[in-house]
């Protein structure tokens, strides 16, 4: 929703009681007592899981929980939502209470949970279908999830339907539809034990899967090891949890339990995070659509109520034709040179690519150009940066802060005089060479970084970056500077790109081509 013109006429304070404001009060008092007790680091994790407050959750740890598919512990969802009634459930059925006493007074638990957490639609969606699932004993009548949850999407569309437009609504909507319609369907003949919970939770990542690709460009591979792994742990820790939050704060003795629990958590996740298998990147409009028709087919398959052997087939089809697919590209890549043109207006950075090797050239000293390579490279499923070739140290400073997760091979400064002692940017030492020529490899092309220009020489081409639009008998001219930014390839006739986030594509056989990039901004 946008608001183009607002005026502000009277603020008038509000004294009376609002349950509203009560309740954000005690949340205020309980996320302080969690600080006060726990190092940042698990303070925040702990925050995050209990009420979803991530303000002090480092990018790094949240990129780990993603790329390892345990980040939905991290945001408060359906999950957070059983277990806490899971809990008062357990707390009434001591006390004795009726069924149909519990189920009321379960609905307005619900609503102090809700406004406890500042819950998003996910939460809203799970209530109506554990209100639905719980209701549904109490009128003789059997639980079906899938209706409950066709009946919850319809519910919270008609409330908030911009909310179709939400990645994480469909995250959610995936994962209860793998969790409670397809693994119980998939695992039906299996018996009780690790194997079928195994099974279960590769069922949610396969449902989970087109959607996280689709909408985020990348998907967790490790997922149901993962969970398997991290899951129970974090169960717990969500128990002591919201045992401490239900007293108010009287068990605060469990507090630091909870936090080295997270900081295992943690660990494992960033361990997990940083093997080259952890996840997978699609970003190719072919592999869209090969996973779209994939997609498809399982559909297919699920509603007309296949046997599970065949679904498990055809996933398995479905997963060595992604492969081959993906291994077919990454082929075709090596015989080309990338050159990503970023930045803003008159401030242009070179992201260069060329046989699955990447260099970052920035010599224009524009904090917010790491902001726009940050996302070309998550746009990308670039997780190593061989070499960057930055203007200073306060570049560098600006480029680490941005992109975390990354790893880089060499970084160089073209100034090095604001360095102070042995300073670490992306845990290396930074090399200054304040040469008026400084030359990076990228596979087998070289740049050259001189005085006013920027030259990236490749099978006997040469790509001249500088100030000027002159190709001089060069495969390609970009140019940048106060005027702005433009990109011209030496064809016939010569093809011309205005403006910045272009990318200039460079083949072995002689040809290129010019195409436009999303803006990151």
């Amino acid at each position: 929703l946008r608001i183009y013109d607002a005026e502000l006429l009277s603020a008038v304070p509000d004294t009376g009681f609002s349950l509203r404001r009560t309740v954000s009060a005690y949340r205020q008092r309980m996320t302080g007592l969690i600080r006060m007790t726990l190092p940042p680091e698990d303070a925040g994790l702990l925050c995050a899981m209990l009420l979803g407050d991530k303000t002090l959750l480092s990018d790094e740890t949240r990129q780990s929980l993603n790329r390892t598919g345990v980040g939905h512990i991290a945001v408060v969802s359906g999950l957070h939502l059983v277990l806490f009634c899971t809990v008062l459930g357990w707390i009434l059925k001591r006390l004795n209470c009726p069924r149909r006493l519990a189920f009321l007074i379960q609905i307005p638990a619900m609503l102090l949970f809700i406004l406890l957490v500042d819950a998003s639609v996910a939460v809203w969606r799970a209530a109506v279908m554990l209100l639905i699932a719980n209701s549904a004993p109490l009128f003789g009548r059997r639980g079906n999830t899938l209706r409950a949850l066709c009946l919850a999407l319809l519910l919270c569309t008609a409330f908030t339907p911009y909310v179709i437009g939400s990645v994480s609504f469909w995250l959610s909507v995936s994962g209860v539809l793998g969790i409670g319609v397809i693994a119980p369907y998939m695992t039906k003949d299996m018996k009780r034990g690790l194997l079928r919970d195994l099974m279960q939770l590769c069922c949610v990542a396969v449902t989970v899967f087109p959607a996280s690709v689709l909408l985020c460009g990348e998907s967790s591979l490790l997922a149901p090891f993962c969970n398997l792994l991290i899951l129970p742990l974090c169960t717990a820790v969500m128990y002591a949890g919201f045992a401490f939050l239900m007293t108010g704060g009287v068990l605060r003795f469990l507090l630091p339990v909870t936090g080295f629990a997270c900081r295992v958590i943690r660990f494992l996740a960033k361990s997990a995070a940083a093997l080259p298998f952890s996840h997978v990147t699609v970003t190719a409009p072919a592999m869209r659509v090969i996973l779209i028709l994939c997609t498809a087919v399982l559909a297919i398959l699920l509603i007309r109520r296949a046997k599970p052997q065949t679904i498990l087939a055809a996933t398995v089809c479905a997963a060595l034709l992604l492969s081959l697919e993906n291994l077919l590209l990454t082929w075709m890549s090596r015989d080309e040179l990338r050159i990503a043109v970023l930045g803003g207006k008159q401030n242009a950075v070179l992201v260069i690519g060329a046989e699955n090797r990447t260099v970052i050239a920035d010599l224009t000293d524009t904090p917010r150009n790491a902001q726009y390579v940050q996302r070309y490279l998550q746009d990308n499923g670039i997780t190593r940066v061989d070499a960057m070739l930055l203007q200073s140290s306060r570049t560098a400073a600006n480029y680490q802060a941005e992109l975390t997760g990354i790893r880089c091979g060499t970084l160089l400064l073209r100034d090095g005089n604001l360095l102070r002692g042995r300073t670490t940017v992306f845990g290396a030492e930074p090399v200054a060479d304040d040469n008026s020529t400084v030359t990076v490899r990228c596979g087998d092309a070289q740049i050259i970084a001189e005085a006013d220009a920027l030259r990236i020489t490749w099978n006997g081409m040469t790509v001249c970056a500088s100030d000027t639009l002159d190709l001089n008998g060069n495969a390609a001219a970009i140019r940048y500077g106060r005027d702005g930014c433009e990109v011209q390839l030496s064809t016939v006739p010569p093809e011309t790109a205005a403006g910045n986030n272009t990318l200039l594509c460079l083949t072995r056989s002689g040809g290129g081509w010019l195409s436009s990039l999303m803006d990151p901004a």
